[in-house]
């Protein structure tokens, strides 16, 4: 395994210092993933403390083939420069996690068509959103996301430390009501009027208003991209009951996601102790890693679905075939029952293909570049494929009028 320095955002107002790890002599290009962060100023390996679940990933994936890209979050990069600023989720994390796939994407030894984005807590609950703001990733990979709205988690979480008696509970308990009410009408709220109302430091309610409009939930809903959701059961911060349970109700019925629940793990994905919210400093002050059995069900998402992308790759190239023929049928003189049945033949598996959901993605796919330079791709043009399915039924329709 290596590990080479690059900058993401080189040359931009915000360049944030990164690791591009590598396993040791890749006899071929490799998959790559980009790491994505939680909540928080964090650093590349998203240290909390003892615990390092970044540099745990990038080391784990390595060993298992796999690329990646870890970063400074620009948070914690550039504090001071974004002081006073009205920060969204767009400055904070979306451009920075756009830059990198595009870094990593442009380097020779990654598999362009095989770069995936792997977000944790907050990360993941933004991975979909960056997925369709210009991302076009190979695959999502959730770490302790949730489909509810920010400021849900939020209140939430006040509420699990203020179930206490005693002089702290109080406070927290008031804090709950504070707090809880900052967000009434949020929705409703003007943008001006949000981004001048903080929430708490110099995070505005706007920064919740413009990432609450659309959940998780709803642009994985949207979406076709193969996901792989990641849950510990011991996990305290984001829960398995009632966040994991409530993507697994959401996504019921779209295809391409993947779930794994792992009962003895918690937030960070390395064994619960305590299991109690309150606790979370002293849990994640005892140095562990994250385990193989999470490597291994992210390394086996990520061979699968590149198959998945390989055999794309295949039909496009059958396809293309099929057009080639159909181009050669219908350049020929001959017009015998024989040749007529053979171009309608292929005119119809064109035509199916061409309106289908697999023409669409391999056509969107073609337009974000994340298909080879040297595929042959004549199948993609719509102009071409149009054309050739035009002239056949010009044909048909002559055979038709000729009887």
């Amino acid at each position: 395994m290596t590990s080479e320095k690059i900058i993401v955002g080189e040359g931009t107002e915000y360049p944030l210092n990164g690791l591009l790890t590598l396993p040791d002599a890749p006899a071929e290009k490799l998959p790559g993933v980009v790491l994505v962060h939680g909540s928080g100023a964090s650093d590349m390996d998203e240290r909390i403390y003892k615990l390092t679940p970044f540099r745990d990933l990038a080391e784990g994936l390595a060993a298992r083939g796999i690329a990646s890209i870890r970063y400074d979050k620009r948070t914690f990069a550039h504090a001071k420069k974004m002081l006073g600023q009205c920060v969204t989720a767009r400055e904070e994390t979306i451009e920075d996690a756009l830059r990198a796939a595009e870094l990593l994407r442009r380097d020779p030894r990654v598999d362009p068509a095989s770069v995936y984005l792997l977000g944790h807590s907050l990360g993941a609950m933004l991975a979909p959103r960056i997925d369709a703001e210009g991302g076009n990733f190979r695959g999502l990979i959730l770490m302790a996301g949730s489909p509810l709205r920010l400021e849900e988690i939020v209140v939430r979480q006040l509420r699990q430390t203020g179930g206490r008696g005693g002089l702290m509970g109080a406070i927290v308990k008031l804090e709950d009501r504070i707090f809880s009410k900052k967000f009434d009408g949020l929705y409703e709220m003007p943008d001006e009027e949000a981004k001048k109302k903080k929430f708490a430091g110099s995070t505005s309610l706007y920064y919740f208003k413009e990432m609450g409009r659309k959940t998780a939930a709803d642009y994985l809903l949207e979406s076709d991209t193969p996901a792989l959701l990641l849950q510990g059961g011991m996990d305290f911060q984001v829960l398995a009951s009632e966040d994991f349970a409530r993507f697994r109700e959401l996504l019921k019925d779209r295809s391409g996601v993947e779930y794994r629940l792992y009962g003895d793990l918690n937030h960070l994905f390395v064994k619960g102790l305590y299991n109690d919210i309150l606790k979370a400093g002293k849990e994640y002050k005892l140095e562990q890693h994250i385990g193989g059995e999470v490597m291994d069900d992210i390394a086996a998402f990520i061979r699968h679905t590149r198959a998945a992308g390989a055999e794309q790759l295949g039909r496009i190239a059958r396809y293309e075939a099929i057009l080639d023929e159909l181009e050669a049928l219908l350049a020929s003189s001959d017009r015998s029952a024989g040749a007529l049945a053979a171009i309608r033949e292929k005119a119809c598996a064109l035509e199916a293909y061409y309106t289908g959901a697999e023409w669409k993605r391999d056509f969107a796919d073609d337009e974000a570049g994340l298909l080879p330079e040297g595929l042959k791709r004549g199948v993609l043009s719509e102009d071409g494929i149009y054309s050739a399915l035009e002239r056949c039924r010009a044909l048909s329709d002559a055979a038709e009028d000729g009887r």
